[in-house]
């Protein structure tokens, strides 16, 4: 599908306006970036791939706090080679470091557990539901709809060691909530990759990007770990969540969703793949021209603005009603089976995310 010019107005542009950033809406009005400018679309690129980065960052970082403050909820105490969680251990041995109640109780690492699965089961079937939520709304309002519910969720973890809050249900059901919203991270984000980066690039990048899981359970060790103790384990979960609050003001103010709303085309191959331009004779003795010449634009590179000429303006544009409701149709779930390799690859995934997170959630418990 081809974008009509940016200058020719368009019905219902209103949600594409207001889903601009601050930052490039003033970059644009006061003309400080040059429309078609290739390192225009580069710094672009770079800002999209760098605010994205760390965006799944902080949703990690978040993520495994919980599993950094288990060994301080329920505390190894061991009289003779046998573990004796027993309320009574915790009140009348000064050996027997107190853990934070239900956690502390004999079926502790059970209720442990319990909290994992919440959150592992709303994160599962928010997946489905963010997946098609993100399709049919502004990604980058839900994006940040879905970062302030994980701030929110993180919070309320960390309020329960400054409230006194001891009771399993409350904690059960912060990490359902911060299930549902932490699902709502890669499919909004795979939206802007997709419309920023060509086809060619996008294995490369999405390979580059996907490191941004390593890094923040990697932080979500370092940073949670400075106050996973018994006097301070709240601010462990409210650190998490101050620093995806400083992210999501990055996220408002620069992320940008289309080139297009920067008056920028969509990359050489997205074009190409995607649309069907009415070639005239003209434009082709124009392509034979610059082939035979070798001329540096025929050299564009991957990331590189190609504005449409007036001799190759599509038939169809954004403006005709049957792009529009083309456009606004999104896949449904039981079109997505049907995908070829699909169920596969999600099999595959499955067993990989058994397996990481099991040692995120459980192995500084028992390391411990």
């Amino acid at each position: 599908m081809s974008i009509s010019h940016v200058g020719q107005p368009s019905k219902g542009r209103w949600k594409q306006v207001y889903s601009k950033p601050l930052i490039p809406v003033c970059l644009e009005s006061t003309r400080v970036c040059l429309v078609g400018s290739k390192w225009k679309r580069r710094l672009y690129q770079m800002a999209v791939f760098a605010v994205t980065y760390m965006v799944y960052t902080s949703y990690h970082l978040s993520r495994v706090a919980l599993g950094v403050v288990k060994p301080v909820l329920r505390p190894d105490c061991t009289v003779g080679g046998n573990s004796t969680f027993e309320n009574v251990c915790r009140r009348h041995n000064d050996s027997c470091p107190a853990g934070w109640e239900p956690f502390d109780e004999a079926d502790g690492a059970t209720r442990l557990g319990g909290t994992d699965s919440a959150f592992l089961f709303s994160y599962a079937i928010g997946l489905f539901i963010s997946g098609q939520i993100a399709e049919r709304t502004p990604p980058r309002y839900f994006l940040l709809a879905g970062m302030t519910g994980s701030v929110v969720s993180s919070l309320m973890l960390g309020f329960g060691f400054f409230f006194n809050i001891h009771s399993f249900a409350y904690f059960i059901i912060v990490q359902i909530i911060g299930g549902l919203f932490q699902s709502t991270g890669w499919p909004a984000l795979i939206i802007f990759l997709v419309n920023w980066f060509g086809k060619t690039s996008r294995g490369t990048i999405m390979g580059i990007w996907n490191s941004n899981t390593a890094v923040g359970n990697l932080l979500g060790y370092l940073i949670p770990a400075i106050w996973a103790t018994p006097t301070l384990w709240g601010w462990s979960f409210l650190s998490s969540a101050f620093i995806m609050i400083t992210i999501m003001f990055a996220t408002f103010l620069l992320l940008v969703e289309r080139p297009e709303d920067v008056s920028l085309s969509r990359t050489v191959q997205d074009n190409t793949a995607t649309s069907a331009p009415h070639v005239s004779s003209n434009s082709k003795e124009n392509i034979l021209t610059e082939e035979d010449g070798q001329s540096d634009e025929a050299e564009m590179t991957l990331f590189e603005d190609q504005p449409a000429t007036p001799d190759e303006e599509p038939i169809i544009t954004t403006d005709s009603p049957e792009v529009k409701e083309e456009k606004e149709e999104a896949i449904k779930i039981w079109q997505a089976i049907f995908i070829p390799s699909l169920l596969e690859y999600s099999l595959c995934f499955f067993f990989t995310k058994l397996v990481v997170y099991t040692l995120l959630y459980w192995l500084p418990f028992y390391v411990n």
